[in-house]
């Protein structure tokens, strides 16, 4: 009888951020706050019941969630609403008596790939128009994937088999460039840890590289450039949402691309810097400081009349790269809906 009270609110509190996120573009604070607070008033009540391992797997989940949602709001990947109602769903998780450390992560590539497939399907005009480019994201995909599975596959074996952390494991080993045919070795060591483990997790890991690293070159090489438009900066309108966030630099408008420095957050972390800000500016993914900006590419409600008035002043705004968005929120509830079922 709990699980389908909780299972009603949590419809219906998905149901009124999909609403508004759809017609206005924007999460409320009252909205997602209120998640948060109902998360963790239900939460703190199952710790006590549950005793002090799931409270400590419940807060290491939060944490998770809490540094996930915050860098990707810094990436300018999420708005604010977005970010927010991520932490919600985690703090509604530890309601639900799920505590898992990494399942926020299984959360967030899940929506993320549902996303990029609807994304997908919506533009797949410009897709067939340059299949070539598209069989030969797939080859590298499958490439990719077969070393992610294998690892992936290996974790299952030795340490955890759990659906999430390989989905997790398959996903991040994508981004890690391995020999040709390392996987058929980590395969085989894997089979002779443990075989009924990893013939399970490798042909699922496989399936779910290959769509993740096929899905996401497309989109970002293919159809992102065709969800942009340049519009003349006399043109530009409140709502807007500029591609990139554009600074003042000597009375100059300049674009601001963040690009992950991955040897500077090493070096920095090596210094013992202990300022995270510091570090994500020397790393590239934020303005510098003493830098005005002029237009915000990470707010989703897109361009004010204050931010109009000074890009227009600037002599040099003679266009600006603008994206048509779409709203993440849906994708966010339906993947949240199905793990609180019980789904994955």
């Amino acid at each position: 009888m709990t699980d389908i009270l909780l299972f009603t609110f949590a419809s219906a509190y998905c149901a009124a951020a999909c609403y508004l996120d759809l017609r206005k573009r924007v999460i409320p604070d009252w909205l997602t706050y209120a998640g948060i607070a109902a998360g963790l008033l239900i939460g703190a009540f199952v710790c006590t019941y549950l005793g002090a391992p799931f409270a400590i797997q419940y807060a290491a989940m939060l944490a998770v969630a809490l540094a996930l949602g915050y860098a990707l709001f810094l990436l300018g990947v999420w708005a604010g609403g977005d970010a927010k109602l991520f932490w919600a769903f985690a703090a509604l998780f530890g309601a639900a008596g799920r505590a898992e450390p990494f399942l926020p992560v299984a959360l967030f590539a899940a929506s993320a790939l549902l996303f990029l497939a609807a994304t997908f399907l919506l533009n797949v005009k410009a897709v067939l128009k340059k299949r070539k480019e598209c069989k030969k994201i797939v080859f590298e995909a499958v490439r990719k994937s077969a070393n992610a599975a294998a690892v992936a596959a290996l974790f299952a074996a030795g340490i955890a088999n759990d659906v999430a952390l390989v989905a997790v494991i398959s996903a991040a080993f994508l981004l890690v460039r391995l020999p040709k045919y390392f996987w058929a070795a980590v395969l085989l060591v894997a089979l002779a840890v443990n075989a009924d483990a990893a013939a399970v997790a490798f042909p699922a890991a496989f399936a779910f590289a290959i769509a993740l690293g096929t899905i996401v070159r497309i989109s970002a090489d293919i159809i992102a450039p065709s969800l942009s438009y340049r519009v003349a900066a006399r043109d530009l309108e409140e709502g807007m949402v500029p591609k990139y966030t554009v600074i003042e630099k000597a009375g100059k408008a300049v674009l601001f691309k963040p690009r992950l420095g991955l040897k500077k957050v090493l070096a920095a972390v090596g210094r013992g810097e202990k300022d995270a800000m510091k570090i994500l500016r020397d790393a590239g993914l934020l303005p510098p400081v003493r830098v005005r900006i002029v237009a915000d590419a990470s707010y989703s409600g897109g361009l004010d009349a204050k931010q109009l008035q000074r890009l227009k002043k600037l002599e040099n705004v003679r266009w600006l790269q603008v994206q048509r968005t779409m709203a993440f929120a849906p994708f966010l509830c339906a993947c949240f809906l199905a793990a609180l079922a019980g789904l994955f």
